[in-house]
C-alpha cells in the first residue's frame, strides 16, 4: 500500500472520530516514511483526542526534531503543554510558532 494512503485513510478515520484506527494507520505511515514530520504531528492530534497528552507531546517534539521550522508542531506542542500545566514552556512554544509563521492567524488566537 502506498505510504500516503495510510495517511489519507487515517484522516478519514479521524473525521469520524475513530481515533484508535487512525493511530494505527499513522503508525504504519511513520514506519514507511519515518522522516516525515507531518505524520508525527497527525499522530499527536490523534493522541490528544485520546487524552494521551504526554505521548502526543513526544510526537510533536520528534516532528520538531525532524523539521525545526515546522511551526504547526510548535503550536500543537503549546496546546499540549497547556493541558499538562507547563505554562512557561507553553508560552515559549507558542512564541516560536508565531515567529516561524507570523502570518498564521490561528497562532494568534
Amino acid at each position: 500500500m502506498p505510504k500516503d494512503s495510510f495517511y489519507e485513510r487515517a484522516q478519514a478515520f479521524m473525521d469520524v472520530k475513530r481515533y484508535e484506527e487512525a493511530g494505527k494507520l499513522l503508525a504504519q505511515a511513520i514506519a514507511s516514511e519515518p522522516d516525515e514530520p507531518l505524520y508525527r504531528l497527525e499522530l499527536a492530534r490523534v493522541l490528544i483526542q485520546m487524552e494521551n497528552y504526554p505521548k502526543a507531546y513526544e510526537c510533536c517534539m520528534y516532528a520538531i526534531h525532524l523539521d525545526p521550522e515546522f511551526a504547526r508542531a510548535y503550536y500543537l506542542s503549546s496546546l499540549i503543554l497547556h493541558h499538562l500545566l507547563h505554562f512557561d514552556r507553553e508560552l515559549r512554544m507558542a512564541e516560536e510558532a508565531v515567529r516561524l509563521e507570523p502570518e498564521n492567524e490561528v497562532f494568534l488566537v
